[in-house]
């Protein structure tokens, strides 16, 4: 089936909301001082406005080209900039493209004076691949890698523009873009030191590989059972929980609210589906959340111990286990464990397991 410029927006627009502080409305400046002073806009919705306007018509340039056959690493290089400029355009004055002033030591980025030569380094990397019958999921975290996470080129739209060539490596292969989920997820691949390019790229490929291969399941799935919902999350599970839960023992999983205070998540909900991976980042099923509860830790029932299914399966067993997992994840946030603390309840069914062969 071929993929359409308007399934390429639909699914591109969803992860931009999820990414983008622009597109939500919040004008980003932690990748440079100087970015304040030049942006040309400061009000914040009219810079959402202008930011999907133009990241739509990237997407829709990228689309046209996606059959272009490049001579050069240069060819590829002015292609990849001619898209950062539509996503700015309006936003930073094209003389201000790329990242200048200040470093920035939030994140792993290489070195303002070592711009040039690490585009040229991904251009050549870049062409290289479309040379061949490149791998396209790994090409494609290959281009978010060093256009974002490690070059962050760009003094604005680095997220934008990366996300747009990472869909051009797939849609040259006709290949759907898979759903980011979470910026949570995403930024637990970032890279994790400043030099080691190999390491760094083959944590994030693994994120890559993970959200293609839930988007694969989850589209088998949907299709199957004829569910409309295109929203899903990605949970990692211990090897003892996945097996409680694929033996039918485990029908509920607990977690302390004041976690999802603390990190800002959104707490879950009745008919949210889950896709589970084990710890090697391997699928491994689809859970639905049947009904969520939010109860003191003092208050927690037998039932509800019994359904989460471990240890003895017993009330005393369940307060034992989860005060020392509540309190030591409290304690990296210096907050205190006590037992008026509300509980997150979930009651979860496996709706589809995978076999492998």
């Amino acid at each position: 089936m071929i993929v359409t410029i308007d399934k390429y927006i639909e699914d591109l627009n969803n992860n931009l909301h999820i990414m983008s502080r622009t597109s939500n409305g919040h004008l980003d400046i932690t990748s440079s001082k100087k970015k304040k002073d030049e942006m040309l806009i400061h009000d914040e919705q009219v810079a959402k406005e202008i930011a999907i306007a133009n990241f739509n018509r990237a997407i829709k340039y990228a689309y046209i080209h996606k059959d272009d056959e490049f001579k050069s690493p240069q060819e590829i290089k002015n292609f990849i900039e001619e898209i950062a400029l539509i996503i700015t355009e309006g936003i930073i004055d094209k003389a201000n493209l790329y990242r200048h002033g200040d470093e920035c030591l939030k994140y792993h980025y290489v070195k303002i004076k070592d711009i040039p030569k690490t585009i040229d380094l991904f251009c050549e990397k870049l062409f290289n691949q479309f040379k061949k019958n490149y791998d396209p999921i790994y090409v494609a975290a290959m281009s978010e890698f060093y256009i974002d996470m490690r070059g962050h080129f760009y003094m604005d739209g680095c997220c934008k523009t990366s996300m747009i060539v990472s869909a051009y490596c797939l849609m040259r292969k006709d290949i759907a873009v898979a759903s980011y989920v979470s910026r949570n997820l995403y930024f637990k691949y970032e890279p994790r030191t400043y030099e080691n390019d190999a390491s760094d790229l083959r944590r994030f490929h693994k994120y890559y590989k993970l959200i293609h291969a839930a988007k694969d399941l989850w589209n088998e799935y949907s299709k199957n059972n004829n569910v409309k919902s295109t929203s899903y999350d990605i949970i990692h599970y211990d090897y003892e929980t996945i097996d409680l839960l694929l033996s039918g023992n485990k029908r509920a999983i607990s977690s302390l609210k004041k976690m999802y205070d603390i990190k800002k998540k959104n707490l879950p909900y009745t008919n949210e589906y889950k896709i589970i991976f084990d710890k090697k980042d391997e699928v491994v099923g689809i859970v639905r959340v049947e009904d969520v509860k939010i109860v003191k830790f003092k208050d927690i029932s037998y039932d509800f111990a019994l359904a989460e299914a471990e240890g003895d399966y017993t009330l005393a067993y369940w307060k034992y286990a989860h005060s020392n997992k509540f309190r030591e994840a409290l304690e990296e946030y210096d907050v205190s464990f006590n037992v008026d603390m509300e509980v997150v309840c979930e009651y979860i069914k496996l709706v589809c397991k995978v076999v492998y062969e």
